[in-house]
């Protein structure tokens, strides 16, 4: 807990006045380099958020006409900003099913709209070619052998600004790009490393025929940048795999449209798709919703349907499938993803042949939250696409090398952060992420040595992106009502949720015995086949010589799905959370000119 040392000049006359001032307070500390709306946006999520304890707190407040702001516990806060479709921290469950929580003392704050963390963009490009390909760059005193040796390595970028973005242009190079013809939209949103721009071009007739998505880099540290870890094929990690994708032309990747490198100034710009909707967490969070406010009841809401879960398994399994196979060329490099989670699942509405807008059609309904819900059919679900590579990786060193880059250099801490805090993420990763694992195998394994990174016996490899399918499929098949980070956990009664990813290793019986036990307050998981739970338990397993193999996992997939599909599963509709004000921006529509800060539906 943190007891804020300000003193009030006069008193709130409403609980929520001392909590948001406290918080207020808190995030701008924390996170000096937010915006106005977005601290907005913060402090409504964490009003919902609070628990009975701290409400009773600030009503007494009130009662004493206190000068002094009450106490917070500072765990709570966001590490970065929460989706536009937030939904309150499970920590305001008990408020919540109180019944004086109707009444009060400075009401309930109304979720306020957000940008989104993770757009994305429409139809698939041409990279760009090199300017003066062929063009060396002043030769360093201090060989980085690993950097860019050819190419364009200066390519100006516009400062960390909406006007000078604007002014600047999209900057893409290539023969058939017209700058005129494109015009800067509105932020998407900012992470912790980039802010995200939205871009549309436009016809003569001022009809919008494409969408990009243009994220800016912020300076990275001068370690990250000389360490050759971070960079393959000449360009920072992240662009040249974005790079290798796009030559496989996948239909599950999020599409790669090009990029401008700054070696100076230590940063970069990178060009995708856009998806219609957000990521995956965000369009399914009406489930969320439901289940967390009857969580324990005998009778589950509307659940998820089971034909959508297979078809969400399918899709990650496909785009796993192309990070370790590629194009089918020999030499491919396997790709581990490495954060596979429900927010870098991307959404695009399918477009059919008959239609002008890029977004389906599909009844739409306003839910308990404020949001905007469009139920679509079996022919309108959405396409899934794998994005965000900024932690993605595949191997350098090969298996004769000395040393050994793999697993040390991509491993992301000693063990994960305490499992009994109620947010941390640190357990949506696959165990071997963590250093401690390596003693543990090293150990079950019967491997003698000093050190038990020495040779790399066990690598990270795609069997870590199972693991996070795994994950995934866990978290939708409790229809989101685990919480907000992610972290699979055993769910019986008798286990007291130990997250599975807590530095000890756990056997394949305690996985197959406590994971969808079906046991209150999550008898959800009942609704689903014991074929569908009993593969995503494959997935699972703290060794990963015990998970099904990614090519098994696929043939199991496409037989167990077709068999469901002939019980008559898989024609259910969806329920889709729609974007707040992106549909002004889809294909076909009269551009209107760009939307100004303030203009997102916030005070």
């Amino acid at each position: 807990m943190s007891q804020a040392q300000t003193r009030l000049t006069a008193p709130y006359r409403s609980a929520q006045g001392y909590y948001k001032r406290v918080w207020r307070l808190a995030l701008v500390g924390r996170h000096p380099r937010w915006t106005e709306h977005t601290i907005k946006r913060n402090l409504a999520y964490l009003w919902a958020s609070r628990t009975l304890q701290e409400q009773q707190h600030c009503e007494q407040l009130v009662v004493n006409q206190s000068l002094n702001l009450p106490d917070i516990d500072e765990t709570a806060m966001p590490d970065k900003s929460v989706a536009k479709t937030w939904v309150p921290h499970p920590r305001s469950w008990e408020r919540m099913r109180a019944p004086e929580v109707h009444n009060v003392v400075g009401g309930v704050g109304a979720p306020e709209a957000e940008v989104p963390e993770h757009h994305s963009v429409a139809p698939p490009g041409v990279l760009p070619a090199p300017q003066n390909p062929s063009q060396a760059y002043s030769v360093n005193s201090t060989p980085f052998p690993f950097w860019p040796q050819t190419g364009d390595v200066s390519a100006s970028l516009p400062p960390d600004d909406e006007d000078a973005v604007e002014t600047a242009g999209t900057l893409l190079a290539g023969p058939d790009h017209d700058e005129s013809t494109w015009h800067f939209a509105r932020t998407l949103g900012e992470g912790r490393n980039a802010r995200v721009y939205l871009w549309v071009q436009t016809s003569p007739d001022n009809i919008i025929t494409d969408r990009m998505c243009v994220k800016d880099t912020h300076p990275a540290s001068r370690e990250y940048w000389i360490n050759p870890t971070n960079w393959r094929d000449g360009l920072p990690q992240e662009l040249a795999i974005c790079q290798r994708l796009h030559k496989c032309k996948s239909e599950g990747i999020l599409r790669f449209r090009g990029y401008r490198l700054n070696m100076q100034e230590r940063r970069y710009r990178m060009y995708n798709d856009v998806c219609d909707y957000t990521d995956l967490g965000d369009v399914l969070s009406s489930y969320f919703v439901e289940h967390a406010a009857a969580l324990g009841c005998e009778e589950a809401p509307v659940h998820l349907p089971e034909g959508f879960l297979w078809y969400v398994l399918g899709a990650l399994v496909d785009a796993v499938s192309v990070l370790r196979d590629g194009d089918g060329n020999e030499g491919w490099e396997k790709i581990v993803h490495k954060d596979l989670c429900l927010d870098n699942i991307f959404v695009m509405a399918t477009k059919r042949d008959d239609e002008v807008n890029s977004a389906v059609e599909g009844t739409e309904m306003t839910n308990a939250y404020g949001h905007t819900v469009r139920e679509v059919g079996r022919k309108d679900w959405p396409r899934l696409l794998l994005a965000d590579f900024d932690a993605s990786f595949f191997s350098l060193q090969n298996n004769t090398d000395a040393y050994q880059d793999n697993p040390y250099h991509y491993c992301a801490k000693s063990v994960p952060e305490d499992p009994e805090d109620e947010v941390a993420t640190d357990g949506r990763y696959a165990p071997e992420f963590y250093r401690s694992f390596y003693t543990q195998i090293a150990s079950k394994r019967g491997i003698h040595k000093e050190d038990p990174f020495t040779g790399a016996d066990v690598k990270i490899i795609n069997a870590a992106d199972v693991w996070a399918i795994g994950q995934i499929m866990f978290n939708l098949l409790h229809n989101l009502s685990s919480g907000p980070d992610y972290r699979p956990f055993f769910d019986s009664a008798s286990s007291k949720r130990r997250k599975l990813v807590n530095g000890e290793p756990y056997t394949v019986a305690e996985l197959n015995e406590h994971v969808f036990s079906g046991e209150s307050p999550y008898q959800v998981t009942k609704k689903y086949s014991e074929k569908l739970k009993g593969l995503v338990r494959e997935c699972l397993p703290w060794d990963p010589e015990d998970r099904i193999k990614l090519r098994t996992l696929k043939e199991r997939i496409e037989k167990l799905a077709e068999r469901e599909r002939e019980m008559g599963l898989g024609e259910e509709g969806i329920r889709l959370v729609v974007p707040e004000g992106m549909q002004e921006y889809e294909v076909g529509r009269v551009w209107l000119g760009k939307r100004k800060r303030g203009e997102d539906g916030e005070d």
